[in-house]
């Protein structure tokens, strides 16, 4: 059983709503102080809309 789609199992080539997407819009930064990770919006993102 696959979790997420992808372009072997999927009819849409992996496209469809479940499919892992990577986003230009996050990224993992590190705190300088505590060093640790998390994800930091990069661009602005519009109510609603889903990052993959």
């Amino acid at each position: 059983m696959h979790l997420y789609c992808n372009i072997n199992c999927c009819p849409y080539g992996g496209l469809c709503g479940n499919a892992l997407a990577e986003s230009s819009k996050v990224y993992m930064g590190r705190n300088v102080r505590t060093r640790s990770l998390g994800v930091v919006a990069g661009e602005g993102i519009e109510a609603g809309e889903v990052l993959g």
